[in-house]
């Protein structure tokens, strides 16, 4: 299985991470049959059903902060991997694949934040977790 630490990179590193991470406890998409695992954007469909414990991974960036480099200007681009596990399924059956996922993410992304959002009859359970990552973007079009 790949690092997770370098599953942040990108978008289809994390997913793939995820998807390898998570394979036993996912659920499935009703109209592919696919793993219940989606990058947004474009967001998820409403109307899409979800069978079973679901990955939602979305990417929020943060702004530029410009280092000071001898050869080149560069600047650090910081940005949060929001990956939120989800449960559909709220029978006692369906709440253990959730809960494997849960200690599975503890244990791959141990040093980053979890929040575990409040439940009701409306809304499903559902965690999430902020993965802090960063790369380094060249300026010189900016120059030339």
């Amino acid at each position: 299985m790949p690092n997770a630490v370098l599953a942040r990179d990108n978008r289809l590193a994390l997913r793939s991470f995820l998807e390898a991470l998570l394979a036993e406890d996912l659920g499935t998409f009703s109209s592919t049959g696919l793993p219940a695992i989606w990058v947004e954007p474009p967001f998820l469909a409403e109307r899409q059903t979800i069978s079973g414990v679901a990955c939602i991974i979305a990417r929020h960036e943060k702004r530029l902060s410009q280092q000071h480099v001898v050869s080149a200007p560069q600047a650090i681009q910081r940005f949060d991997w929001e990956v939120v596990i989800r449960a559909y399924d709220r029978s006692a059956e369906g709440i253990i694949p959730y809960d494997r996922a849960i200690a599975k993410m503890r244990q791959a992304f141990s040093q980053f934040r979890e929040i575990m959002l409040d439940t009701s009859e409306d809304v499903l359970p559902q965690v999430r977790y902020l993965l802090a990552s960063s790369r380094i973007v060249n300026l010189i079009h900016q120059y030339q």
